[in-house]
Order: structure tokens, then sequence, then C-alpha cells
């Protein structure tokens, strides 16, 4: 029975390691020598434990069974802490310079292929197996440099670039590309990517031509792309005015955004309308404003847009040092965290409410009610945060430190 019980036991873990990519612990060289074992390249994930994109990576795209089933059949799949161990001088080695980087080395350790950022799992493998066929980084560059790639070859370079997080390079080279492009070759959809990647802001020459064309577009490349685009420019314009504080020219903007938005078919367009409100309280230094907007469309917007929102007001209710409204950012950031599924996001925006709330209270320390050290280091951890730990008793000396120190204001705004 127990020999029984053990084989499907073994069963179970195989079936589970096949079921999502089976990151091996091994060292670099270990994975050299199982990758000249297997004949097949090493696929390295290089993360950090503070990087979002790279939990998001972790959690959402390689636990998928396609995952597994693509890059368990085709790599000896190792990931490693950049910040740890040979961490650093792998990153070194190989120039990881952004989190996550995903590296395809051989087994004799050289460099295959390289792509930068979290991207959904289609993406990823459509990008794997870009550079796998492509000539390398260096090859094209002797062949750019010398005049001999045609147009087509060119966009190979350039996407090639991109997705390795050559930026500047990638943008020299684009540049390049698209003015030697006709009228004809843009409404190609082999060079949709490179328009793709410059259409980014609602009043440039690229958006235009989407919108002049967008019929065609949809054809071409589907509807739901196209679409896709032209929500990322609005988002993207409107992100600026919502994280940052402008100058007052740039939200004299937001009234034409807004009208193109509602004579436009805009996907998300509520969303959108009720973030250019937004955009208008923050450029009119409102901050009462601001969250009432927040408060009150908090089930309009979806997780990536609440990240953004929640950002932008943190940013903004801090400058304004307001206690009143401080207080209200951690009561709607912690009632909105409840209904927010992506866990990088629900960390970000818990994280907010959590420091909103401390620094909201009466002048001086802000003490957490915690039942246990362990829910103290467990808290510390989750906001990437030291414990101040504070030893007392019921003595004259504590109530004078408690009355002359941890009461006042600078104290409390320091360790807060």
């Amino acid at each position: 029975m127990k020999k029984l019980l053990l084989v499907f036991v073994g069963l179970l873990c195989s079936l589970v390691i096949s079921a999502q990519t089976n990151f091996q612990e091994l060292s670099l060289e270990k994975a050299r020598e199982q990758a000249r074992a297997e004949n097949k390249p090493i696929f390295l994930d290089c993360y950090t434990s503070w990087c979002g994109p790279c939990k998001m990576m972790a959690n959402d795209v390689f636990t998928l069974e396609a995952a597994g089933n693509y890059f368990n059949k085709n790599f000896v799949c190792v990931k490693i802490d950049m910040e740890k161990g040979e961490g650093p001088a792998i990153g070194k080695q190989y120039e990881v310079d952004a989190y996550p980087t995903f590296l395809i080395i051989n087994a004799d350790g050289k460099l295959m292929h390289k792509l930068v950022g979290a991207m959904p799992l289609e993406e990823l493998i459509e990008n794997v197996e870009c550079g796998l066929k492509a000539n390398s980084i260096a090859e094209y560059e002797a062949l750019y440099q010398a005049g001999k790639l045609d147009k087509t070859e060119q966009m190979a370079y350039w996407r090639l670039l991109s997705i390795s997080g050559e930026v500047v390079k990638a943008q020299n080279v684009g540049d390049d590309l698209w003015g030697k492009l006709s009228e004809k070759d843009k409404l190609n959809s082999t060079y949709w990517p490179l328009l793709r990647s410059r259409a980014t802001t609602i009043e440039g020459e690229e958006m235009k031509f989407v919108c002049a064309n967008r019929e065609y577009f949809e054809k071409e490349v589907g509807k739901e792309e196209v679409g896709k685009l032209i929500y990322n420019s609005f988002i993207t314009e409107l992100n600026m005015m919502i994280v940052y504080q402008l100058p007052a020219k740039k939200y004299e903007k937001v009234p034409v955004i807004k009208a193109l938005l509602e004579t436009n078919d805009v996907p998300r367009k509520e969303a959108l309308l009720k973030i250019t409100e937004l955009a208008e309280a923050r450029g009119n230094y409102d901050e009462k404003g601001y969250l009432d907007i927040l408060d009150a469309n908090l089930n309009v917007w979806d997780d990536s847009e609440k990240r953004m929102i929640f950002e932008g007001a943190k940013l903004f209710i801090s400058l304004a040092n307001g206690k009143e409204q401080t207080r209200r950012l951690g009561e709607i950031a912690l009632r909105a965290q409840e209904a927010v599924k992506d866990e990088v996001v629900k960390e970000g925006i818990i994280n907010i409410g959590l420091t909103s709330r401390r620094m909201s209270g009466k002048d001086g320390v802000y003490w957490e009610d915690l039942a246990s050290l362990k829910e103290v280091m467990d808290r510390a951890f989750f906001e990437g945060r030291c414990v101040f730990l504070y030893f007392h008793n019921d003595g004259q000396t504590s109530k004078l430190i408690n009355e002359k120190l941890f009461s006042s204001k600078e104290v409390g705004d320091y360790l807060n």
C-alpha cells in the first residue's frame, strides 16, 4: 500500500512540474553541464525580489501549462536573483541592467538571445523564437553599417534590438527605417510593430495616420490590436497628467482629450473620461475633488488603471501634506484593494493605504497595534521597511520620552 502511495505521489509531483515552467535551482555552471547533456540551450530568468513585473511573470505567466509545455521541452530553465550569490557577476557578464531580463545561453556560455521586460506568454514565445531564428545583433549591425540591409531586413534588425532592450540603437534604426518607408509601405502589416511603437501620442503624425486608415488596419492586424493602440495613446497622455504635476499649460489639453474621447470609438471610454476628470482636479490642485472622483468610481477602472491613479494620488496628496485628505486616501486605498485581482497592484495599493493611515494620525509617532513579532516582521517585509521597535515600561523616563520625543511632529514625520 505504501509503495502504491509513493508511486501516486511521484506521478502527482511530475504532473504538477510539467504543468508549469520547471525552473531548477542550479548554478550557471551546473546549468551549462545539464544543457550540454540534454543538448538544449539555457533559459535564464534574471529577477530581483522587489521587481513587480518579475513577480507577475512568475505568478501569472510561467505557471501556465502552455508555458511549461514550451519552455520545459526546449530549454534548461533556471532563475537567479540578480542581487544574490552569483547574480551580480552574471548581470555584469551579460549586461543585465533591467528586470526582468531573460537570457538564452548555449552550453558554452555564449549569449544567443536576450529579452527585456514583462509580457504575455504568447508574445514571450514569439519573441524567443524571433531571436533564435534571426542573425545575432552583431551580424545585423555589421550589415546595417555597410548599407546591406533591405527594408524588410532592417525591420527584423529593429525588432531584435527592441526585444533585447537595446533602446537607443532601436530608436536610431527605427527612425532611419521610418524615413525610408513609402505611404504604401506604412500600410503593410510587416511594418505595423514599428508604426505601433511610434504612435504613442494622441496628436502625433503616426497616430493621425492610424486613425485616418483605421478601417484598413483593423482588417490587416485586427480590431482589438488597433483599439489597444488608440487606448494606449490616451492612457499614456493622461498618465503624465495624473502622476506628475505638469505646467498649467499642459492641463489646457484636458478638454481637447475629453472631446476626442466623446466623439470617437475608443476602448474603455468611460474609464478614460473619468481619468480626464482626475487630470482636471490635479491641474487645479484640488485634492478633495481628486479623492471625490476616485472614491465614486472605483468600480469603473481596471487594475492597471487603478495602479496609475493611486500612484498619482499618493504623490499629489503628499505634496499638500494635509492630514484629513491623507487619512481619506488611506481609507479609500484599503477599501479599493479588496476588489483588485492583480497581486502586484494589490500590494502597491495596500502599501499606499497603510502609509497614508500612518501619516494621517495626530502629531507624533503612529504605533502599530500588531499581535506578535511575527506579524510585525511580516508587515515590514510586505512594505519593504525596517522595524522601529520601542521597549518601554510605565516608569517616569518612558513617560518623559513619550511626551517630549515621540509626540513631536518632527519625530513622527520621520519615523512614520
